[in-house]
């Protein structure tokens, strides 16, 4: 017969005069079942497998910008494509007459305005001098402005 004692989760806790009995043994093994079986099928505390392959795909993160003509960032991985946006911007805006791009991607082969993929670097840039009228800011390294990248496998 089991101490009247139980643990935490209500499982028998013996003492060294106890005689278990099998009943006990069966009792505990159900309540750990329920309560184990419980935990892992709960959706909101573990990813499912088709979720932790989709995440295991892909990284993000944040930088700051320096004001120089060109940034580079060591990425986790060699990704298929990456995107990059300003946190406190619209991603294309006009400054009068010139259009300011403050956001953009990346593939190995190509990129948009200001954003190239080398392997695992990615290189982004900001301009240096004001564009003529109708032309092109690129606005992607501005100091102290804080750009937001995702990199997908």
């Amino acid at each position: 017969m089991p101490s009247s004692e139980k643990t935490s989760l209500g499982l028998n806790n013996w003492k060294a005069q106890d005689k278990p009995a099998r009943e006990d043994f069966c009792g505990d093994n159900t309540l750990l079942d329920t309560l184990l079986s419980g935990h892992f099928s709960d959706q909101s505390l573990h990813l499912t497998n088709e979720e932790r392959k989709y995440l295991a795909g892909s990284a993000a993160g944040t930088y700051e910008g320096d004001g120089e003509a060109e940034q580079q960032i060591l990425l986790p991985f060699v990704p298929k494509i990456v995107i990059i946006a300003q946190s406190s911007a619209a991603p294309i805006s006009l400054s009068g007459a010139v259009t300011e791009i403050h956001a953009g991607l990346a593939a190995p082969s190509n990129g948009t305005a200001g954003v190239s993929l080398s392997g695992q670097t990615l290189s982004i840039a900001q301009s240096q001098s004001e564009p003529p009228a109708g032309g092109q800011k690129i606005c992607l390294n501005q100091a102290g402005s804080v750009y937001f990248w995702a990199a997908l496998r």
